[in-house]
């Protein structure tokens, strides 16, 4: 056999080896991005559901004091939720970042798209949380203040009347009647309203 024949034999078998290993190296490329779309595609939905469900949890079924209570008894959960949310989101927005250079025009409009919609209901979804968790927690203060405030006149009341025997003139029992129905009334209108 001729060197000539010899050296393009060689060169043949090297431009074989390259193109191999280039074509291995790209199909590992495209098996790292096709599992990095399957990621996506799921930590989309999975995010996109879980601010759907905690935006449902943060409606309030009255303005009734019960619910606040209720609601403020869900806080806590519903922060851990969110925080767990946001780290799934974060993930997304990171996966994202890296299949914008390999996606056509179309795709990379598509995967920035739901980012941003994510972005804004996340947003939406934090501003209420914080929102119904402020809301809660006044009116629950304030009923107890309320509470404790009714509880203070009583007690006043009932030292007056141990102060005097137990008898009251007749006006101060026209003033705590009057007092009683109108704090009941208020208490009522504002906190138990629907």
């Amino acid at each position: 056999m001729s060197l000539t024949k010899i050296n393009k034999q060689s060169c043949s078998r090297v431009e074989h080896n390259k193109l191999v290993k280039s074509l291995t190296d790209r199909e590992a490329e495209l098996q790292s991005l096709l599992t990095k779309q399957k990621l996506f595609s799921k930590l989309r939905d999975t995010v996109l559901y879980s601010l759907k469900q905690l935006e449902a949890h943060l409606a309030l079924p009255d303005k009734s004091y019960n619910s606040h209570v209720e609601m403020n008894d869900k806080i806590p959960a519903l922060k851990a939720t969110f925080e767990q949310h946001q780290r799934a989101s974060l993930i997304m927005r990171q996966v994202c970042q890296e299949l914008l250079p390999h996606s056509e025009s179309a795709a990379r409009t598509k995967l920035l798209s739901t980012v941003q919609r994510a972005s804004s209901q996340w947003q939406s979804v934090l501003s209420r949380l914080i929102t119904q968790s402020e809301e809660s927690a006044n009116v629950i203060s304030s009923v107890k203040s309320f509470s404790h405030g009714l509880s203070s006149l009583a007690k006043e009341l009932g030292n007056v009347r141990q102060s005097i025997h137990g008898k009251l003139p007749g006006h101060h029992d026209h003033l705590q009647v009057l007092f009683t129905i109108i704090g009941t009334n208020l208490f009522c209108c504002f906190f138990f309203r629907s």
